[in-house]
């Protein structure tokens, strides 16, 4: 039987005056059983940094106390129950973050309708859940976009110029900056001598800087054709 109130009725035989009929001899209540969100079975998948604190991935609730004990029922996402919102306690990328997630309950669930939460709002609960992952998301250089200048010839092939680094896949409103999130390493011209030159500038991401610590050079990009904090570009100088 479900949660609600119920009427307890007996059976009147004819007796030959009266025919037979029920009659309400008094009532009972089911009460919704009380429940609440299990942080340590309840899983939350890694994302991608994406530059928000959205938890916008697999996150999957778990309940305690659910009937019958031994072989409990179960709540459905969506039919029982919903995730009104997930957040990680930070943006950045970390192995050890936080996700607080807002469960509600849905009003006449197939099975949602039997159980409440506890304390003062039976409806609805949050559950956190730590040790979940932000992973760094991976960027390439844009040698099409990034420039290096012109030099006199000096007998030497260093590219000791000024060098202006572009990079792709970055989130939306991020931005790299040198010295604070990258080094350019070393930038070298393919001959010492006159001419139309290609120059290769190697470039390291800076371990903690504030945007860099959250993206990792793809094996494009990377010099060691893997996702990693070195990488490096060829750039082709028209005029020199």
């Amino acid at each position: 039987m479900n949660a609600g109130a119920y009427a307890v009725k007996a059976a009147v035989p004819d007796s030959g005056n009266f025919g037979a009929d029920t009659v309400e001899v008094g009532r009972f209540r089911i009460l919704k059983r009380k429940i609440a969100l299990n942080a340590e079975t309840s899983t939350v998948a890694q994302k991608t940094y994406d530059g928000r604190d959205t938890a916008n991935v697999d996150i999957d609730v778990a309940f305690s106390n659910l009937a019958p004990i031994g072989n409990p029922e179960t709540l459905t996402l969506n039919t029982d129950y919903r995730i009104d919102s997930a957040r990680f306690d930070s943006a950045s990328v970390g192995s050890s973050r936080k996700v607080t997630a807002y469960v509600s309950l849905i009003a006449g669930g197939e099975n949602a309708k039997n159980y409440a939460f506890g304390g003062s709002s039976p409806a609805s609960s949050s559950v956190t859940k730590t040790g979940v992952s932000i992973i760094p998301k991976e960027i390439a250089l844009d040698a099409t976009s990034s420039t290096v200048a012109q030099k006199i010839y000096d007998g030497t092939d260093t590219a000791n110029v000024e060098i202006s680094v572009a990079f792709t896949a970055l989130v939306t409103g991020d931005a790299l900056t040198l010295g604070d999130d990258y080094t350019v390493d070393s930038a070298r011209f393919d001959s010492k001598d006159v001419g139309s030159r290609t120059a290769t500038v190697y470039v390291s991401l800076v371990a903690g800087g504030s945007k860099a610590k959250n993206y990792l050079f793809g094996s494009s990009s990377s010099t060691s054709n893997a996702p990693s904090t070195s990488g490096r570009f060829q750039w082709l100088m028209v005029n020199g």
